[in-house]
C-alpha cells in the first residue's frame, strides 16, 4: 500500500492511496475428493485506488467524510454451481452430456475479471446539546468485466435459457452488491437527576441486489428500507442501561440470500435464506458494567 496525505488545515485532510492485494491459489477440497486430480484455482489479485477527504467543521460539531474508489480484481475467486453433463434428457451428441448424469455441485472457480467503483459519503452532526445525527450513503457499481464461459443456474437450465450449459456473464452485476445503500440515525438525549434518557430512531435502505453470479432473474432481491426505534435509560457514567427496542418496525421481509435449487431437488425451485431481522422484533435489554 502506498498513500499520500495532505493536511490542508487544522480541520481537514485529503488522501490518495494505491493498494495491491493478493489471495493465494487454492484447491476446492470437498468430501471424498482425490487431491491428486484436483485442479488448482489461480491466485486472485486486486489493484485499488482511493481518493478521499475528511473534515471537521463548526468547532467539531460536524464531521464529513467522502471517498471515491476504483478496484479491479483479476482471476476473481468465487463459488458457482456446475453440472458437467447437462440435463438428464439432453441429446447424446451434446458434448456436455454424459451417460452417468452427474448431478453437479458447487465448486471454487476463477470468474475472470471484475471491478468495483463508486463513492461513499458519511457524516456525524451534533445538532444541539442533546440531538446527534449520523448517516451515510454509498453508490457502488460492481461489475463482471470479463467472464465469457460462466455457469448457469438450475432455473436457467430448466427454462431453456442456457442450452449450452455455459453463458457469457460479461457486464453482469457482481453478487451481493446493491448499487445504492444509505443509513440515517437520530439520537436525542435528555439528562435527568441520576440517569439519562435516550430516544433513538434509524433507517437503512438499499436498492435491488443480485445474489447469484449466474444473473438469474429470480435470484434478485428487491430494494427495501428498514426502520428501528428504541428508548434507553442509562446511568450517566454508563454503569447500567435498560433499553426497550423495536427492530424492523414495518415488518419488512427481505432475504439475505436467494439461490436456485438443482433439478434433482426442486426443479425450477428457489431457496430464500433469511435472518431474524427479516421480521419485526421487540424486546427489552438490560446491561450492567462493573
Amino acid at each position: 500500500k502506498l498513500a499520500l496525505q495532505w493536511d490542508y488545515s487544522d480541520q481537514g485532510m485529503a488522501y490518495l492511496s494505491f493498494t495491491q492485494g493478493y489471495k493465494g491459489p487454492a484447491f476446492d477440497v470437498r468430501f471424498a475428493t482425490d487431491p491428486v486430480d484436483l485442479p488448482r484455482v489461480d491466485p486472485e489479485t486486486v489493484d485499488a485506488w482511493e481518493l478521499g477527504v475528511k473534515s471537521s467543521l463548526f468547532h467539531e460539531r460536524l464531521r464529513l467524510d467522502a471517498a471515491l474508489f476504483y478496484a479491479v480484481y483479476k482471476d476473481f475467486q468465487t463459488r458457482a454451481f456446475f453440472d458437467p453433463d447437462g440435463p438428464a434428457d439432453c441429446p447424446q451428441e451434446d458434448p456436455l452430456c454424459r451417460p452417468d448424469d452427474d448431478p453437479g455441485s458447487f465448486v471454487l472457480i476463477n470468474a475472470g475479471q471484475v471491478s468495483s467503483r463508486g463513492v461513499e459519503l458519511g457524516f456525524l452532526a451534533q445538532v444541539t446539546a442533546g440531538l446527534r445525527l449520523t448517516g451515510g450513503v454509498a453508490y457502488i457499481d460492481a461489475k463482471i468485466d470479463d467472464y465469457p464461459a460462466g455457469p448457469c443456474s438450475g432455473g436457467q437450465r430448466f427454462r431453456g435459457e442456457c442450452p449450452d450449459g455455459r453463458q457469457d456473464l460479461s457486464g453482469g452485476d457482481l453478487p451481493y452488491s446493491p448499487n445504492w445503500k444509505g443509513n440515517l440515525t437520530a439520537a436525542y438525549t435528555v439528562t435527568m437527576d441520576g440517569f439519562d434518557t435516550v430516544l433513538m430512531g434509524s433507517v437503512r435502505a438499499q436498492d435491488d441486489v443480485q445474489y447469484s453470479l449466474t444473473q438469474d432473474e429470480n435470484t434478485i432481491e428487491g430494494g427495501y428500507a428498514i426502520f428501528d426505534a428504541s428508548v434507553a435509560i442509562r446511568h450517566p457514567r454508563d454503569r447500567w442501561q435498560a433499553t426497550v427496542f423495536v427492530k424492523n418496525i414495518g415488518d419488512t421481509f427481505y432475504a439475505s440470500r436467494i439461490r436456485s435449487r438443482h433439478r434433482s431437488i426442486l426443479p425450477n425451485g428457489y431457496q430464500q435464506i433469511y435472518t431474524k431481522g427479516a421480521g419485526r422484533t421487540a424486546g427489552l435489554e438490560l446491561r450492567y458494567r462493573w
